[in-house]
């Protein structure tokens, strides 16, 4: 009769899901004794009949000299207060940030561009159950990304509120209005005093309806107009959001409505040219606002740059002298579409 290892083989050492922080999903920097050993309790007490689970029940002595009393086993008994759990912390982290640069380095073979908000919900989910390692490691373990000629679009540090202005939109629709100025019967260099004054004239007349929709409706909709033109920054992005509805959002809205999750780097590049016409801001502003934009219509840019030689102006084009991308010289690009490094 075949006798149970009590210790982990060199095997089962490679396996994450044998991991003691791993499989009882305890945060690495958790040091109380007591709230370690209740989460194996629990966790161990489960009526699960997985070979995992079966597993770790063999190994229960060997989990509690690990992770409680901190005891190396050196062939023959446990030795206390050895380091057995910082090890055992280290390889738990080296295995989930694993986990992440693989998941990564395969989307990076299909897509050339990624956005910050994405690889930080890859990083979030890594971290669900507890925490293995922090964002400033996450980062600097997918630092290879610049190499591999993908750029990271930050959009997390410029706010779009996109739910406020589509529900000013729907509510707009009722009343057959462009837009909150249009509302209001004004011009958009309003002061925010003439705003105000109107917005209360405009309330009170929606609550002359006899209609009760159109006079909730009418409520909502000032109430709206306070919240986005009354605040100098929302309002600032409002003004942004209409510039180009009609060239990008109502695009990209069209897109989500019919279930298409994919834009590709070409039609990337022309949204961005008609961004930085419109809103007259710089390539990276524009990419950040994009960005924004495909965060919340739930788009990913996949592929690369399609674009074709101009006849005749062989000059017209260049390489980027990271990655080796070619560029098209016309679109006056300051960072790297792939790369992300600066070019002038």
């Amino acid at each position: 009769m075949a006798t149970t290892n009590l210790q982990r083989t060199a095997e089962e050492l490679k396996n994450p899901d044998l991991n003691y922080f791993i499989a009882f999903k305890i945060d690495l920097k958790e040091i109380d004794k007591a709230k370690i050993e209740q989460k194996i309790k629990i966790a161990l007490g489960q009526t699960d009949c997985s070979i995992i689970q079966r597993r770790l029940w063999e190994l229960k002595d060997d989990i509690i000299q690990v992770m409680c009393n901190d005891a190396v086993f050196d062939g023959v008994s446990y030795k206390p207060n050895a380091g057995a759990r910082k090890k055992e912390a280290e390889v738990a982290k080296a295995f989930k940030i694993k986990e992440t640069v693989d998941l990564i380095r395969m989307l990076c073979k299909v897509r050339k561009t990624l956005l910050k908000s994405e690889l930080l919900t890859i990083y979030y989910a890594a971290n669900r159950s507890a925490t293995y390692f922090t964002e400033e490691e996450f980062f600097q373990a997918i630092s290879f990304i610049s190499g591999l000629g993908v750029k990271i679009i930050d959009n997390t540090d410029v706010k779009i509120p996109f739910d406020k202005f589509q529900k000013a939109d729907k509510l707009l629709e009722l009343f057959k209005k462009q837009d909150l100025y249009d509302c209001l019967g004004l011009d958009k260099t309003a002061s925010l005093t003439e705003i105000q004054d109107t917005a209360r004239t405009v309330y009170q007349e929606f609550q002359k309806a006899s209609d009760l929709n159109k006079k909730q409706s009418g409520s909502q909709l000032v109430g709206e107009i306070k919240i986005i033109l009354c605040d100098q920054q929302v309002r600032k992005a409002y003004d942004q959001y209409l510039a180009i509805k009609k060239q990008v959002w109502d695009e990209f809205a069209q897109r989500r409505n019919f279930g298409i999750k994919e834009i590709t780097m070409s039609e990337y590049e022309e949204y961005t040219q008609t961004v930085i016409s419109q809103l007259k801001i710089s390539t990276e502003e524009a990419e950040k606002i994009l960005a924004i934009g495909c965060k919340y219509f739930q788009l990913i840019i996949v592929g690369e740059s399609n674009s074709e030689l101009p006849k005749g102006n062989p000059e017209a084009f260049r390489y980027c002298p990271f990655c080796g991308h070619r560029l098209n010289e016309s679109t006056g690009y300051v960072y790297c579409p792939y790369c992300g490094e600066q070019l002038r």
